[in-house]
């Protein structure tokens, strides 16, 4: 990175000027919530804060709703849930969560059934057009074992 020569504040955006490269722009977060920003042009990719429950029962038996709260959600969002690609959910409450049901049967190839998936750890990220968040986990555990 250059020297900073000059940086300015206006509601949410902060805007700085390097020697020798182009003003960026970059998302900020207040108390009040985030504000997506650009890097270079191009909006930055998704943020996932958190993911309600962390847990939850495996087997098909055991439906679990799952919401991620975060920002730089956009309409229609790509989960992916470990190796399983949800398409086209909707943000709601301002674009800052998505709600799905876990997975609990990832398809199998030829004429075997769907497969149950064990428990285990398996990570949850979301893309945009803007990216793909860092991932978070959620835990699939047996029967007496789920928590928050």
């Amino acid at each position: 990175m250059g020297q900073m020569i000059l940086a300015s504040l206006t509601s949410t955006v902060v805007r700085a000027r390097f020697a020798g490269l182009a003003t960026s722009s970059l998302g900020v977060a207040t108390m009040l919530g985030c504000a997506a920003g650009t890097t270079g042009g191009r909006s930055a990719p998704p943020v996932i804060d958190s993911i309600e429950p962390r847990t939850g029962l495996a087997g098909v038996a055991y439906p679990v709703e799952i919401v991620i709260s975060g920002h730089g959600f956009t309409d229609q969002n790509t989960v992916r849930f470990g190796d399983m690609v949800l398409d086209g959910l909707e943000s709601t409450n301002n674009r800052t969560r998505i709600s799905f049901m876990a997975p609990k049967e990832q398809r199998s190839t030829g004429e075997a059934p769907p497969m149950v998936l064990p428990p285990g750890r398996y990570s949850i990220a979301v893309t945009t057009p803007s990216g793909t968040s860092s991932p978070v986990y959620f835990e699939l555990v047996r029967g007496g074992e789920a928590g928050t």
